[in-house]
């Protein structure tokens, strides 16, 4: 019988560990409070700190490896694509912060001809 196996959570709605709208602060609170109580939540903890998308894992709150809050319904600054990002996230993908670079860099280029 494996650690998850024996997690508190096992059942419950995913929505809880993963905090978002208007009811985030009481899923929060809710995912934190089976947290505590669970039999594994060292175990759990090691393993989100080694592979975490982000959420609630072992009785933390974690956030994704290059994020630095919940994700929220967001609009990409280059394609204007909608997609969940952190507060500070602009884009949608890699594609489009590249691009967003490219452009940014050419722009320059072109005013530094100019002076």
């Amino acid at each position: 019988m494996s650690w998850r196996d024996r997690a508190a959570c096992i059942g419950k709605p995913i929505d809880w560990f993963f905090p978002h709208g208007k009811n985030a602060p009481a899923q929060k609170a809710r995912a934190l409070a089976l947290c505590s109580k669970c039999p594994v939540s060292a175990e759990c903890l090691a393993d989100a700190q080694s592979s975490c998308d982000g959420g609630i894992r072992g009785g933390v709150s974690l956030t994704p490896k290059h994020s630095t809050d919940v994700l929220e319904p967001k609009r990409c600054a280059m394609c204007m694509a909608a997609f969940m990002g952190s507060y500070r996230a602009k884009f949608c993908s890699d594609d489009c912060r590249n691009d967003a670079r490219r452009e940014s860099w050419v722009k320059a280029k072109q005013k530094a001809r100019v002076a």
